[in-house]
Protein backbone atom coordinates (compact mmCIF):
# COMPACT_ATOMS: atom_id res chain seq x y z
CA UNK A 1 0.00 0.00 0.00
CA UNK A 2 0.83 3.49 -0.71
CA UNK A 3 0.22 6.94 0.80
CA UNK A 4 -0.04 10.34 -0.92
CA UNK A 5 -1.37 13.84 0.55
CA UNK A 6 -4.53 14.36 -1.84
CA UNK A 7 -5.26 18.48 -1.77
CA UNK A 8 -8.41 19.88 -3.96
CA UNK A 9 -7.47 23.63 -3.38
CA UNK A 10 -10.66 25.70 -4.61
CA UNK A 11 -11.09 29.48 -4.90
CA UNK A 12 -12.92 29.47 -1.45
CA UNK A 13 -11.69 26.49 0.66
CA UNK A 14 -9.05 23.62 0.41
CA UNK A 15 -9.88 19.92 1.18
CA UNK A 16 -6.52 17.61 1.87
CA UNK A 17 -6.50 14.09 2.84
CA UNK A 18 -4.23 11.27 3.77
CA UNK A 19 -4.83 8.37 1.02
CA UNK A 20 -3.47 5.01 0.75
CA UNK A 21 -3.88 2.87 -1.97
CA UNK A 22 -2.75 0.07 -3.69
CA UNK A 23 -4.49 0.95 -6.86
CA UNK A 24 -7.27 -1.35 -6.83
CA UNK A 25 -8.39 0.24 -3.65
CA UNK A 26 -8.23 3.49 -2.10
CA UNK A 27 -8.77 4.05 1.68
CA UNK A 28 -9.25 7.76 3.22
CA UNK A 29 -7.29 7.81 6.28
CA UNK A 30 -7.67 11.39 7.54
CA UNK A 31 -8.99 14.62 5.66
CA UNK A 32 -9.51 18.12 6.43
CA UNK A 33 -11.97 20.95 5.19
CA UNK A 34 -10.75 24.12 5.52
CA UNK A 35 -12.26 27.34 4.07
CA UNK A 36 -8.49 28.67 3.42
CA UNK A 37 -9.15 29.13 0.12
CA UNK A 38 -6.82 30.20 -3.20
CA UNK A 39 -8.33 34.12 -2.94
CA UNK A 40 -7.83 34.78 0.74
CA UNK A 41 -4.71 33.04 0.65
CA UNK A 42 -3.40 35.38 -2.36
CA UNK A 43 -4.99 38.55 -0.63
CA UNK A 44 -2.73 37.73 2.26
CA UNK A 45 0.21 37.20 0.34
CA UNK A 46 -0.58 40.42 -1.47
CA UNK A 47 -1.60 42.36 1.90
CA UNK A 48 2.41 40.65 3.21
CA UNK A 49 4.61 43.09 0.52
CA UNK A 50 5.08 39.92 -1.49
CA UNK A 51 8.05 39.63 0.57
CA UNK A 52 8.65 35.88 0.11
CA UNK A 53 8.07 33.99 -3.04
CA UNK A 54 4.26 33.29 -3.82
CA UNK A 55 5.15 29.30 -3.70
CA UNK A 56 7.16 29.61 -0.46
CA UNK A 57 4.04 31.72 1.00
CA UNK A 58 1.73 29.24 -0.50
CA UNK A 59 3.42 26.03 1.10
CA UNK A 60 3.97 27.75 4.09
CA UNK A 61 0.23 28.08 4.34
CA UNK A 62 -0.31 24.29 3.59
CA UNK A 63 2.37 23.30 6.77
CA UNK A 64 -0.62 23.41 9.03
CA UNK A 65 -3.32 21.57 7.46
CA UNK A 66 -0.29 18.85 7.36
CA UNK A 67 0.83 19.05 10.63
CA UNK A 68 -3.03 18.96 11.44
CA UNK A 69 -3.31 15.50 9.10
CA UNK A 70 0.08 13.85 10.32
CA UNK A 71 -1.16 14.58 13.76
CA UNK A 72 -4.01 12.68 13.26
CA UNK A 73 -2.10 9.84 11.31
CA UNK A 74 0.42 9.78 14.48
CA UNK A 75 3.06 9.67 12.69
CA UNK A 76 5.33 11.32 10.34
CA UNK A 77 4.58 11.06 6.85
CA UNK A 78 8.50 11.17 5.83
CA UNK A 79 8.45 12.21 1.79
CA UNK A 80 5.35 10.90 0.40
CA UNK A 81 3.97 13.26 -2.55
CA UNK A 82 1.54 15.60 -2.65
CA UNK A 83 -0.62 16.03 -5.21
CA UNK A 84 -2.39 19.03 -5.96
CA UNK A 85 -5.36 19.91 -7.83
CA UNK A 86 -7.96 22.73 -8.71
CA UNK A 87 -7.50 26.81 -8.82
CA UNK A 88 -3.69 26.43 -7.28
CA UNK A 89 -2.45 26.56 -10.74
CA UNK A 90 -4.57 29.27 -11.84
CA UNK A 91 -3.34 32.82 -11.89
CA UNK A 92 -4.40 33.28 -8.33
CA UNK A 93 -2.21 30.31 -7.57
CA UNK A 94 0.86 28.95 -6.17
CA UNK A 95 2.32 28.67 -9.27
CA UNK A 96 0.42 29.44 -12.82
CA UNK A 97 0.50 27.02 -15.28
CA UNK A 98 -0.73 27.27 -18.77
CA UNK A 99 -4.12 25.74 -19.70
CA UNK A 100 -3.69 22.07 -21.61
CA UNK A 101 -5.91 22.30 -24.77
CA UNK A 102 -8.11 19.66 -25.97
CA UNK A 103 -9.03 17.08 -27.46
CA UNK A 104 -7.70 15.81 -23.67
CA UNK A 105 -6.77 12.19 -23.53
CA UNK A 106 -8.56 10.45 -20.34
CA UNK A 107 -5.32 8.37 -19.48
CA UNK A 108 -3.85 11.74 -18.09
CA UNK A 109 -1.16 11.59 -20.63
CA UNK A 110 -1.56 15.59 -22.11
CA UNK A 111 -2.66 16.51 -18.99
CA UNK A 112 -0.67 20.01 -18.01
CA UNK A 113 1.47 19.50 -15.11
CA UNK A 114 4.27 20.78 -12.68
CA UNK A 115 6.72 18.68 -10.27
CA UNK A 116 7.67 21.03 -7.35
CA UNK A 117 10.54 20.30 -5.52
CA UNK A 118 11.72 22.63 -2.63
CA UNK A 119 14.77 21.97 -0.59
CA UNK A 120 13.08 22.64 3.27
CA UNK A 121 9.80 21.10 2.27
CA UNK A 122 9.61 17.57 2.42
CA UNK A 123 6.82 16.56 0.38
CA UNK A 124 7.93 15.94 -3.50
CA UNK A 125 4.42 18.21 -5.16
CA UNK A 126 2.74 17.32 -8.38
CA UNK A 127 0.65 20.08 -9.23
CA UNK A 128 -2.04 19.48 -11.79
CA UNK A 129 -3.11 22.56 -14.49
CA UNK A 130 -6.63 23.21 -16.08
CA UNK A 131 -7.73 22.86 -19.52
CA UNK A 132 -9.27 25.17 -22.03
CA UNK A 133 -11.46 25.16 -24.85
CA UNK A 134 -11.77 28.17 -27.58
CA UNK A 135 -14.05 29.73 -25.14
CA UNK A 136 -13.98 28.28 -21.88
CA UNK A 137 -12.23 27.42 -19.40
CA UNK A 138 -12.02 24.95 -16.21
CA UNK A 139 -9.12 24.27 -13.51
CA UNK A 140 -10.48 21.04 -11.25
CA UNK A 141 -13.01 19.24 -13.12
CA UNK A 142 -10.31 18.07 -15.30
CA UNK A 143 -9.07 15.73 -12.77
CA UNK A 144 -12.42 14.63 -11.48
CA UNK A 145 -13.19 13.54 -15.44
CA UNK A 146 -9.83 11.33 -15.43
CA UNK A 147 -11.30 9.91 -12.24
CA UNK A 148 -14.60 8.36 -13.14
CA UNK A 149 -14.02 8.64 -16.80
CA UNK A 150 -16.00 4.78 -17.68
CA UNK A 151 -13.26 3.14 -20.14
CA UNK A 152 -16.53 0.52 -21.47
CA UNK A 153 -18.39 3.26 -22.66
CA UNK A 154 -17.95 3.48 -26.37
CA UNK A 155 -20.65 5.97 -27.30
CA UNK A 156 -20.26 9.82 -27.39
CA UNK A 157 -20.91 10.47 -23.43
CA UNK A 158 -21.49 14.27 -21.33
CA UNK A 159 -19.78 14.24 -18.16
CA UNK A 160 -22.04 16.45 -15.63
CA UNK A 161 -20.26 17.76 -13.20
CA UNK A 162 -22.97 20.30 -10.83
CA UNK A 163 -21.62 23.02 -8.59
CA UNK A 164 -21.05 27.07 -8.40
CA UNK A 165 -19.73 26.62 -12.38
CA UNK A 166 -21.50 23.33 -13.55
CA UNK A 167 -19.32 21.85 -16.43
CA UNK A 168 -20.94 19.63 -19.10
CA UNK A 169 -17.78 17.43 -20.57
CA UNK A 170 -18.11 16.13 -23.91
CA UNK A 171 -16.19 12.42 -24.32
CA UNK A 172 -15.36 10.79 -27.37
CA UNK A 173 -13.16 7.92 -27.70
CA UNK A 174 -11.69 8.00 -24.29
CA UNK A 175 -10.90 11.65 -25.13
CA UNK A 176 -12.82 15.30 -23.67
CA UNK A 177 -13.39 16.46 -26.95
CA UNK A 178 -15.43 19.69 -25.59
CA UNK A 179 -17.35 21.59 -22.76
CA UNK A 180 -19.60 24.34 -21.66
CA UNK A 181 -19.89 25.88 -18.11
CA UNK A 182 -23.16 27.21 -16.69
CA UNK A 183 -22.92 29.54 -13.61
CA UNK A 184 -25.87 27.65 -12.07
CA UNK A 185 -24.32 27.62 -8.37
CA UNK A 186 -23.41 31.49 -8.92
CA UNK A 187 -26.53 32.44 -10.17
CA UNK A 188 -28.72 30.75 -7.51
CA UNK A 189 -26.82 32.21 -4.94
CA UNK A 190 -26.59 35.83 -6.23
CA UNK A 191 -30.44 35.95 -6.50
CA UNK A 192 -31.41 34.19 -3.62
CA UNK A 193 -28.56 36.12 -1.36
CA UNK A 194 -28.40 39.49 -3.24
CA UNK A 195 -31.05 40.24 -5.46
CA UNK A 196 -35.15 41.90 -5.16
CA UNK A 197 -35.43 38.05 -4.57
CA UNK A 198 -33.35 37.87 -1.33
CA UNK A 199 -37.14 38.46 1.03
CA UNK A 200 -38.86 35.83 -1.36
CA UNK A 201 -36.66 32.77 -0.80
CA UNK A 202 -35.75 31.13 2.78
CA UNK A 203 -32.83 28.72 2.64
CA UNK A 204 -33.73 25.18 4.09
CA UNK A 205 -31.82 21.70 3.96
CA UNK A 206 -35.11 19.88 3.00
CA UNK A 207 -35.63 20.07 -1.02
CA UNK A 208 -39.66 20.40 -1.75
CA UNK A 209 -39.48 18.24 -4.56
CA UNK A 210 -43.40 19.42 -6.03
CA UNK A 211 -41.71 22.98 -5.86
CA UNK A 212 -38.88 21.84 -7.59
CA UNK A 213 -40.22 20.19 -9.72
CA UNK A 214 -42.76 23.18 -10.51
CA UNK A 215 -39.32 25.13 -11.55
CA UNK A 216 -38.24 22.22 -13.59
CA UNK A 217 -41.64 22.83 -15.85
CA UNK A 218 -41.18 26.35 -16.02
CA UNK A 219 -37.76 26.37 -17.19
CA UNK A 220 -39.33 24.02 -19.68
CA UNK A 221 -41.89 26.28 -20.88
CA UNK A 222 -40.95 29.47 -20.15
CA UNK A 223 -38.50 31.86 -21.21
CA UNK A 224 -35.61 32.78 -18.63
CA UNK A 225 -36.17 36.60 -17.50
CA UNK A 226 -39.53 36.05 -16.92
CA UNK A 227 -39.28 33.25 -14.94
CA UNK A 228 -37.04 33.96 -12.86
CA UNK A 229 -39.40 37.05 -11.57
CA UNK A 230 -42.14 34.63 -10.69
CA UNK A 231 -40.33 33.68 -7.85
CA UNK A 232 -41.33 37.28 -6.04
CA UNK A 233 -44.94 36.71 -7.41
CA UNK A 234 -45.01 32.90 -6.40
CA UNK A 235 -44.58 34.05 -2.60
CA UNK A 236 -46.60 38.02 -2.52
CA UNK A 237 -49.54 36.47 -3.88
CA UNK A 238 -49.39 33.52 -1.77
CA UNK A 239 -48.82 30.77 -4.18
CA UNK A 240 -46.14 29.28 -2.72
CA UNK A 241 -44.29 29.90 0.71
CA UNK A 242 -40.33 31.19 1.13
CA UNK A 243 -39.04 27.57 1.55
CA UNK A 244 -40.95 26.25 -1.76
CA UNK A 245 -39.23 29.36 -3.59
CA UNK A 246 -36.00 28.31 -2.73
CA UNK A 247 -36.58 24.90 -4.28
CA UNK A 248 -39.11 26.51 -6.91
CA UNK A 249 -35.57 28.54 -7.95
CA UNK A 250 -32.84 25.63 -7.94
CA UNK A 251 -35.74 23.85 -10.48
CA UNK A 252 -35.47 26.96 -12.55
CA UNK A 253 -32.06 27.01 -12.74
CA UNK A 254 -31.40 23.70 -13.08
CA UNK A 255 -33.92 23.19 -15.43
CA UNK A 256 -32.34 25.69 -17.41
CA UNK A 257 -29.14 24.18 -17.59
CA UNK A 258 -30.88 20.66 -18.40
CA UNK A 259 -32.70 21.21 -20.98
CA UNK A 260 -30.31 20.91 -23.99
CA UNK A 261 -29.40 17.77 -22.88
CA UNK A 262 -32.77 16.87 -24.65
CA UNK A 263 -31.38 17.79 -28.17
CA UNK A 264 -29.22 15.00 -28.15
CA UNK A 265 -28.75 11.26 -27.51
CA UNK A 266 -25.35 11.29 -25.67
CA UNK A 267 -24.80 8.98 -22.76
CA UNK A 268 -25.09 11.10 -19.50
CA UNK A 269 -22.61 10.12 -16.38
CA UNK A 270 -23.66 12.68 -13.68
CA UNK A 271 -21.23 13.43 -11.41
CA UNK A 272 -22.61 15.43 -7.97
CA UNK A 273 -21.61 16.06 -5.21
CA UNK A 274 -24.02 14.49 -2.42
CA UNK A 275 -26.13 17.70 -1.93
CA UNK A 276 -27.17 18.78 -5.81
CA UNK A 277 -27.50 14.67 -6.41
CA UNK A 278 -31.15 14.58 -5.81
CA UNK A 279 -31.93 17.46 -7.39
CA UNK A 280 -30.19 16.62 -10.84
CA UNK A 281 -31.43 13.08 -10.43
CA UNK A 282 -34.86 15.05 -10.17
CA UNK A 283 -34.15 17.07 -13.75
CA UNK A 284 -33.08 13.99 -15.36
CA UNK A 285 -36.21 12.49 -14.71
CA UNK A 286 -38.35 15.47 -15.43
CA UNK A 287 -37.11 15.98 -18.80
CA UNK A 288 -36.91 12.28 -19.66
CA UNK A 289 -33.36 11.73 -19.67
CA UNK A 290 -33.12 9.48 -16.70
CA UNK A 291 -33.13 6.36 -18.61
CA UNK A 292 -29.32 7.29 -19.88
CA UNK A 293 -28.00 8.39 -17.95
CA UNK A 294 -25.58 6.99 -14.57
CA UNK A 295 -24.97 8.83 -11.29
CA UNK A 296 -21.30 8.06 -10.49
CA UNK A 297 -19.89 7.53 -6.97
CA UNK A 298 -23.32 8.44 -5.41
CA UNK A 299 -23.39 11.36 -4.98
CA UNK A 300 -19.66 11.71 -3.40
CA UNK A 301 -18.29 13.20 -6.20
CA UNK A 302 -14.55 13.88 -4.36
CA UNK A 303 -13.99 10.24 -4.79
CA UNK A 304 -13.31 11.32 -8.36
CA UNK A 305 -10.56 13.60 -7.89
CA UNK A 306 -8.36 11.52 -5.69
CA UNK A 307 -8.89 8.84 -8.37
CA UNK A 308 -7.74 11.29 -11.42
CA UNK A 309 -4.98 12.18 -9.04
CA UNK A 310 -3.57 8.90 -8.34
CA UNK A 311 -3.83 8.31 -12.19
CA UNK A 312 -1.48 11.14 -12.44
CA UNK A 313 0.75 10.14 -10.02
CA UNK A 314 0.82 6.58 -11.53
CA UNK A 315 2.36 8.56 -14.78
CA UNK A 316 4.64 10.91 -14.08
CA UNK A 317 6.01 9.20 -10.69
CA UNK A 318 6.68 5.69 -12.29
CA UNK A 319 9.16 5.08 -8.96
CA UNK A 320 6.02 5.48 -6.71
CA UNK A 321 4.02 2.73 -8.01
Amino acid sequence: MKLFLSLDWGTSSLRIRLIETDFENVVVLHELQDNLGISSVHRSWAQSGKETSRLQFYIQALEGPIKFIEGQYGSSLGTIPLVVSGMASSSIGMCELPYSTLPLDLDGSNLGHKKIDVPWFPHPILLISGVRGEDDIMRGEETQLLGCHDTKQKKDSIYIFPGTHSKHIQVREAKAIAFKTYMTGELFHLLAEHSILKDNVEKTELLSEKDFICGLRHARTKDFLGSVFRVRTNQILHEMDKGGNHSFLSGLLIGHEIMELSKNDFHIYLCPHKKLSKNYTLALEEFSLLDRATVLFHGTVDQAVVQGQILMLKNQFPGWN
